[in-house]
């Protein structure tokens, strides 16, 4: 029988034929196996990373571009039932911007009517200049 020495020897001997054959086999040595793999893996976390990242700012962009279409529609809706309002007091039918400027295209006045209206208007604001100065 063979001493321990002789089995610990022919163990390591068997050890170093099996990594110069996988050596052979693989065409490069297993540090460099190992360093692609964590090489790989640390690719991939950083694939992953980049992914979310995308995705996170995808859905930044979406929610301003929704606040912003919902600010406009909230902003028309208002108008419109500022529009409303305007028509139930003063009893039209069409909203109130409507007929407001369905009665100015109707208006034709000649240069002797707009002068006349001037001249009124600076009348009535020379009254009231004259009643603030005596309150």
């Amino acid at each position: 029988m063979a001493s321990e020495e002789e089995l610990v020897a022919r163990a390591k001997a068997v050890w170093e034929e099996s990594e110069v054959a996988m050596e052979k086999s693989m065409g490069m040595s297993q540090n460099v196996v190992v360093a692609m793999s964590v090489t790989m893996g640390i690719l991939m976390v950083l694939c992953l990373v980049a992914a979310v990242w995308l995705v996170v700012k995808s859905r930044q962009k979406d929610t301003s571009t929704s606040d912003q279409i919902s600010g406009v529609q909230k902003a028309e809706q208002e108008e419109m039932e500022r529009r409303n309002i305007l028509a139930e007091v003063y009893g039209h039918e069409a909203s109130a911007a409507d007929a407001f400027e369905d009665g100015l295209g109707d208006l034709e006045l000649s240069g002797a009517d707009l002068d006349k209206a001037w001249a009124t208007l600076q009348h009535d604001a020379g009254h009231e200049d004259d009643e603030e100065e005596e309150e």
